[in-house]
């Protein structure tokens, strides 16, 4: 409670929020814009799984893979139609040199803004790590 009996929720807090923001951001705070992530290997496992929660709770969302452009963009779909939400889905391979920032490229020609970065991108090759050959290990490790 203020000092002057107005409560931020009343009448006159919002009043406070509107002088203080203007009137452009006073019509944000009330229809504030959606937030947007970015879901690195969502194409399939986890990070589908990831991305679908994030649709379904508001988010706009750019779905990444690798190696399955044709899965991600059918998830783009998918979710963009259940959720409501725009979801766009970009393809780029981590383990080519530039792979991370192409990525970001496309999500920057379709987004302005990002809320969420969540990194789950990875590969599994081989079997034991105490089996893996140098090669092998660095590549799992540098995705």
């Amino acid at each position: 409670m203020a000092q002057n009996g107005a409560n931020a929720t009343g009448a006159a807090g919002a009043e406070r929020v509107a002088v203080a923001v203007g009137a452009a951001g006073a019509e944000r705070v009330a229809n504030p814009a959606p937030k947007v992530a970015v879901v690195t290997g969502a194409g399939s496992g986890l990070g589908r799984g990831i991305a679908k929660a994030l649709a379904m709770n508001g988010y706009d969302v750019g779905i990444h893979s690798g190696s399955n452009a044709e899965r991600a963009r059918a998830l783009a779909k998918e979710l963009g139609e259940t959720s409501g939400r725009r979801v766009e889905a970009f393809e780029s391979d981590f383990t080519q040199p530039g792979g991370a920032v192409r990525l970001f490229e496309q999500f920057n020609g379709k987004f302005d803004r990002l809320d969420l970065f969540v990194n789950n991108a990875g590969v599994t090759m081989g079997g034991r790590i105490l089996d893996l050959t140098e090669e092998v290990f660095d590549t799992v490790n540098n995705i």
